[in-house]
């Protein structure tokens, strides 16, 4: 069975304004998805059986790695565990792009429908449907919860997230891809890791690398001449949708499932050294790109640190 190739290693760094029009960047990567995108029915092996003894998330990238309830946990649980946080990654991944969708579905409406900016958006709510499917389909075959974001994100999330626009609206995409994105990118090269969730990733990161590349160049074209004080709003916006968001990582249903105290375990892996350094790593590069944007200044730098995005 063929799998999809990604063509790097690594995301679309910032770098600063567009050298092509927002158009022009819609239109190459318009070109680019009718030639690289990919049915993830026939692109991933379905019925391939689990390997014993690897991981769906890698140990170091666990929530709880390194802490007195790691030490306790049998190479077993400690396995389960990584299911169950592999698990929570990709329904919520299902939950926030569902979102998105609604985010960009509800900004076409006063978009030109024949620019090439409409019709790539258009090509990303395919995609997103594609991936939703997928992260469905690969829930199916863990045997744990199908888990969901906490009340507060969820009632939060549904009140806020459709209402964001411009700068903002692009700002929470680049939440819910990019630092997943940064995970999925370490996992689709680590032979520990499950067949499943390496073909999963590769798959994801593929067609992820062009929403995040029209996201960082419409949220470049949405901040430009704007005032200080409409950026000021969006930069609370996308301060208060990076620390809602980080916060599923510690879902706390994910530890019942291997029988912890949930909220002790959460309240452990928030505090956890090691956890905090993995969340500083996985959104380093977009702290770096929202920075240089415009979008983190020092009044939210406390709420970027509450997110664990910013040490």
């Amino acid at each position: 069975m063929r799998e999809p190739q990604p063509r790097g290693r690594s995301a679309p760094a910032p770098t600063g304004t567009p050298r092509q029009t927002p158009a022009e960047v819609a239109g190459r990567l318009l070109r680019t998805a009718a030639k690289h995108t990919y049915d993830p029915a026939l692109a991933i092996d379905w019925d391939a059986p689990p390997e014993p003894g690897h991981w769906y998330l890698q140990p170091e990238r666990m929530s709880l790695y390194a802490t007195p309830t790691w030490h306790r946990l049998s190479e077993e649980r400690r396995l389960a565990l990584s299911r169950s946080e592999w698990a929570n990654m990709i329904s919520m991944a299902t939950w926030f792009e569902l979102t998105l969708m609604q985010m960009l579905t509800g900004q076409l409406t006063a978009r030109d429908p024949a620019s090439p900016r409409t019709h790539y958006a258009l090509s990303e709510v395919a995609d997103e449907t594609r991936h939703v499917a997928m992260f469905g389909r690969a829930l199916g075959t863990l045997g744990c919860p199908v888990y969901r974001p906490p009340a507060l994100v969820r009632h939060l999330g549904r009140a806020v997230l459709p209402q964001l626009r411009g700068a903002s609206l692009f700002a929470a995409a680049l939440l819910i891809e990019e630092v997943y994105d940064r995970f999925q990118r370490e996992a689709m090269g680590d032979e520990r890791v499950q067949p499943l969730v390496r073909q999963v990733s590769r798959l994801h990161v593929m067609e992820e690398s062009r929403h995040i590349r029209f996201a960082h160049c419409e949220l470049l074209d949405a901040t430009r001449g704007r005032s200080g004080a409409v950026l000021e709003v969006h930069r609370q916006l996308t301060a208060w949708c990076a620390m809602l968001a980080m916060s599923t990582y510690t879902n706390a249903p994910i530890y019942r499932a291997v029988g912890l105290d949930p909220r002790r375990a959460a309240r452990e892996a928030r505090a956890n050294p090691h956890f905090r350094q993995t969340m500083r790593w996985a959104g380093e590069r977009l702290v770096a790109f929202l920075t240089d944007a415009g979008l983190i200044t020092a009044l939210q730098r406390p709420l970027w640190r509450r997110s664990l995005l910013l040490g």
